[in-house]
């Protein structure tokens, strides 16, 4: 029985330098993080004014997550 709640989730990466995805950084974009369990998903959302985009991933079984460019 698992009791142990798992470690929130942080990203480890930095949105590019400026934090702004822009059309010429798109394919180069990579979000990663850890504190997911491992096999368990973790989807991140991207909202730029009224646009956002959502890309799910499955942590590791270091519980790392990595979701990378368009």
């Amino acid at each position: 029985l698992d009791n142990a709640a798992p470690s929130p989730l942080t990203m480890t990466t930095p949105i590019e330098t400026d934090c702004i995805v822009n059309a010429a950084e798109d394919n180069d974009v990579i979000i990663a993080g850890s504190g997911a369990e491992s096999g368990n998903s973790v989807t991140v959302t991207i909202t730029y004014k009224i646009s956002s985009v959502s890309r799910s991933v499955t942590a590791d079984s270091s519980v790392i997550w990595t979701i990378s460019g368009s």
